[in-house]
């Protein structure tokens, strides 16, 4: 514990070794545990914990040694690997790339030849400039969001998984905001109660998740699909009320507006799905303000509480 943890997190290892060895080999049970054999497995958990955070340690201050070199010469690493994966050369030319990256050309050619793309290109007087309209209109518009049935480009192959899971996020908070908005408006509430997540009552957190699920479902039908949201927007409604029912009136306008956004019809919804589209179109621009490599680590995270903390170091916590 001394060696291989930091200060702060070995003094909750320190502790357990102290409680569990010699004398003191009783006060397991000042935990609670209702035998031996419970602490025992308890204990088994909590060191292959701390050896997996060890290991994410490890890891990551091996990232951080080689990042510079990743920073310096991932990109043209990459590109090499890209390059001998689908047999181009150095300088390939355009019936190369189309007979080789047909996914990529066809996917370059229809983000060009929309009408928003072809007024960009027209307008853009550089080839950084196009470049930029690819990584916009191209990108966002013909790629992240498209409707239409499109083969994920050889270029972004290794980012397939990325790239679906940014449209399904992306998807389900459009609808989600758009729900938000005529759940509040039916309830005479003021929309700024869906403003920060947790919501400020375990009913209405309640409920958010629920509208959340029932959005992600699966359903056999377009049908089914609407009348199980619209249920929970339904008790939504009620929850923010503090209303047994809904009137007539309130419960039609309310499924028409679950029906609307989910068929993508509804005005807020295109409004809300405008914005995204906005806003990733903008991101695709940022360029970082200054050229020192940004600190690099696994990713992985297995720290949970207060033991993520500095003064992380209770054994009782992380049993209990």
């Amino acid at each position: 514990a001394n060696n291989l943890e930091s200060p702060t997190r070995a003094s909750s290892t320190l502790e357990w070794i102290r409680l569990s060895s010699g004398a003191d080999a009783e006060a397991q049970y000042m935990y609670g545990f209702a035998s031996k054999e419970a602490y025992i497995v308890s204990s088994c958990a909590f060191l292959l914990f701390k050896a997996e955070v060890c290991q994410m340690d490890i890891a990551n201050y091996q990232l951080t040694k080689v990042a510079p070199m990743i920073h310096s010469s991932g990109s043209e690493y990459e590109l090499r690997r890209f390059r001998d994966r689908y047999g181009l050369g150095d300088s390939p030319s355009i019936g190369d790339l189309k007979e080789k990256l047909p996914a990529t050309y066809a996917w370059i050619v229809g983000a060009l030849s929309s009408s928003e793309g072809q007024v960009e290109i027209s307008r853009a007087n550089s080839t950084a400039k196009r470049y930029a309209c690819l990584k916009t209109r191209g990108f966002v518009d013909s790629l992240l969001f498209t409707s239409n049935q499109l083969a994920m480009p050889e270029i972004y192959a290794t980012d397939a998984s990325r790239i679906a899971h940014i449209r399904n996020e992306a998807r389900f908070a459009v609808i989600g905001s758009a729900l938000g908005l005529h759940i509040s408006n039916v309830a005479r509430a003021d929309p700024s109660v869906f403003a920060t997540v947790p919501l400020s009552s375990s009913l209405l957190e309640e409920k958010r998740q629920a509208l959340d699920a029932a959005l992600r479902a699966n359903y056999s039908s377009q049908r089914e699909f609407s009348l199980a949201v619209a249920s929970v927007a339904i008790s939504f409604v009620l929850a923010l009320t503090g209303e047994s029912s809904l009137t007539p009136g309130e419960e039609k306008l309310l499924r028409n507006s679950v029906g609307a956004v989910l068929r993508g019809f509804d005005p807020v919804l295109k409004l809300l799905d405008n914005r995204v589209k906005q806003f990733m179109r903008n991101l695709c621009k940022w360029q970082p303000c200054t050229s020192v490599p940004i600190p690099m680590q696994t990713g992985r995270s297995v720290l949970g509480g207060a033991e993520g903390q500095s003064n992380a170091g209770s054994t009782k916590a992380l049993f209990m």
